[in-house]
């Protein structure tokens, strides 16, 4: 017996071993339980050791967990179904397992309950997420902004100087975009735009060109298609709008437009965001951002004689309430080309 065998029997000896419960699903088994502690061993080693072959062990591990317990389902159904001969047994069994699927009424900013009512639940969830900007409600600073951007978007540009949108990257747009990713209100899979990629290609950079040089995108383009997901567990509250995750699915072509446009400007100045930003920048996130504040608190700390303060700010819907006016007028401070700012 080999050194590794031999504390791997020993340790499978010390451990213990995991029980059914009452928590346990009823068509759970021991031969389950073996393949979830060898499919947890390999994710573990290939989170902390990631290569070629702790990757496909860890693969292979959760395809055959899967069909065993796909497998271990319908045994089970089989045998409840031929065992009894109580059928109420059954159905009271399923329906005690099924989610309960029922409408649930939003509530008015009052906490009023809206009436059944599709249509006055959709309005009042348009309003929490998408408030109007009401310009006679402006302070003397928020017209200020007002009258900058659009005088700046009423002024001529020279768009000679704008390079047009090429084939290639058109392909490289929609190259990145998932193939069956949730479509907009057109119904178009970025899939089904691939597969006739290499001919409508030409095409759209017409269509892209014309949309640069005359600072203009089409209004179907912004037409988003709202559905929303419950929070299970942020609100304990299910009527109110803040126990609501809007996300808005946009068309294809007007994505990919965006997607071109915001390389170009990567590409001009990488500059555009502050340096401390961390979300929505490419090869950086959540973790680059814990890493720096452990980083600053480690060298920070550790000095004789020293304390570190840390403040933390979390603005309720911040995206939501973004004012559109104020971040042209950002861009344009930052000098901006001419044709991604003035589109309309």
């Amino acid at each position: 017996m080999t050194l590794q065998n031999f504390l791997k029997s020993a340790f499978d000896r010390a451990s213990p071993k995991s029980k059914k419960t009452s928590l346990s699903p009823h068509w759970w088994t021991n031969d389950l339980d073996h393949l979830h502690r060898k499919y947890k061993s390999t994710q573990h080693k290939f989170r902390t050791s990631p290569s070629n072959s702790t990757k496909h062990a860890f693969l292979a591990a959760r395809k055959i967990l899967r069909a065993a317990i796909k497998k271990a389902k319908r045994a089970y159904f089989h045998n409840l179904l031929q065992s009894t001969d109580n059928h109420w047994k059954v159905y009271k069994l399923l329906s005690r397992r099924r989610a309960a699927n029922f409408p649930v009424t939003l509530s008015d900013q009052l906490g009023n309950p809206i009436i059944h009512d599709p249509s006055a639940n959709a309005q009042q969830t348009l309003d929490n997420f998408f408030p109007y900007d009401y310009p006679f409600l402006d302070s003397p600073a928020h017209s200020n902004v007002r009258k900058q951007v659009a005088d700046f978007l009423n002024s001529t540009f020279d768009h000679s100087s704008i390079k047009p949108i090429s084939e290639q990257e058109i392909i490289h747009a929609f190259s990145e975009a998932k193939d069956f990713g949730s479509p907009g209100i057109d119904g178009i899979f970025p899939a089904q735009i691939k597969w006739i990629l290499d001919i409508i290609a030409k095409p759209l950079s017409t269509i892209f060109n014309l949309c640069l040089f005359n600072s203009y995108f089409p209004s179907l383009w912004k037409i988003a298609k709202v559905i929303t997901i419950p929070k299970t567990s942020a609100s304990p509250v299910l009527t109110s709008h803040k126990a609501q995750w809007p996300i808005s699915l946009l068309p294809i072509l007007g994505k990919c437009l965006e997607k071109i446009i915001l390389e170009r400007l990567l590409f001009i100045s990488p500059n555009w965001f502050n340096p401390c930003q961390r979300g929505f920048i490419k090869k950086s996130g959540t973790e680059a951002a814990l890493t720096f504040l452990s980083d600053f608190l480690y060298h920070h700390s550790s000095a004789a004689h020293s304390a570190v303060a840390v403040l933390q700010l979390d603005i309720e819907s911040a995206f939501d309430k973004a004012w559109h006016p104020a971040i042209l007028l950002n861009l344009i401070h930052k000098q901006i080309p001419p044709g991604p700012s003035t589109y309309s």
